[in-house]
């Protein structure tokens, strides 16, 4: 009988262990969800829109996708966000890791440059036509 004993108290203990195991992962994996979910409301406040930058956030998309790369595309003419993963500490991916890579669009979360914001706003018109 001892032997039975011992035997059902490992049983439980095991279970136990093993329900504690499960809770701890769902809580984790609860935890980074949560996690993503208030990094893109972040990146998503960032991008609150004022009357001096109504204008370049017309051509940033509404929503980032803070796992891809900052630097902006043409996007056939509306404006988008590269679609490459960013480098591990960085905000780019490999190829728009230089400020030179990104100066004809800008990025994401600033202003285009004028010339390029012009170039957007000409397609933007002939869209509408």
């Amino acid at each position: 009988e001892t032997t039975g004993e011992g035997h059902d108290f490992c049983h439980e203990k095991e279970e136990a262990l093993l329900g504690a195991s499960k809770r701890a992962f769902n809580d984790a994996t609860a935890a980074r969800t949560q996690v993503a979910e208030l990094e893109c409301e972040i990146a998503t406040l960032r991008l609150q829109v004022t009357p001096e930058d109504s204008l370049w956030r017309r051509f940033t998309p509404a929503r980032l996708n803070i796992q891809r790369c900052y630097a902006r595309t043409w996007a056939n003419g509306l404006g988008g966000q590269c679609a490459k993963r960013k480098i591990a500490g960085s905000e780019y991916c490999e190829s728009h890791q230089t400020e030179d890579s990104r100066a004809d669009l800008g990025t994401v979360e600033g202003p285009i440059p004028q010339q390029k914001l012009q170039q957007f706003l000409r397609s933007a018109e002939k869209q509408l036509e």
